[in-house]
């Protein structure tokens, strides 16, 4: 059986949506766990003076330094 062109493009978004489809879980379940008020623990990814990139859910978000005040004092001698 011979694949086409079609057949790629196909597959491509076949993964998009799965992709898509995951992000909208993520988003919803964050929402829920807003709405219940209930605190989550992220992942820091990076830091830089500015703040931190953090990991919930399998989502990526800033969260400023001035929102870390237990970092700030590590960030401020640590960083170059």
């Amino acid at each position: 059986m011979q694949k086409t062109a079609s057949d790629s493009l196909c597959a491509s978004r076949s993964i998009e949506d799965a992709c898509n489809l995951q992000e909208e879980l993520c988003w919803k379940r964050c929402a829920q766990l807003q709405e219940e008020n209930i605190t989550v623990m992220g992942k820091v990814v990076s830091i830089n003076k500015g703040g931190i990139m953090v990991e919930v859910e399998n989502l990526r978000g800033f969260v400023p330094m001035s929102h870390v005040p237990s970092v700030r004092h590590w960030a401020n001698t640590h960083l170059i």
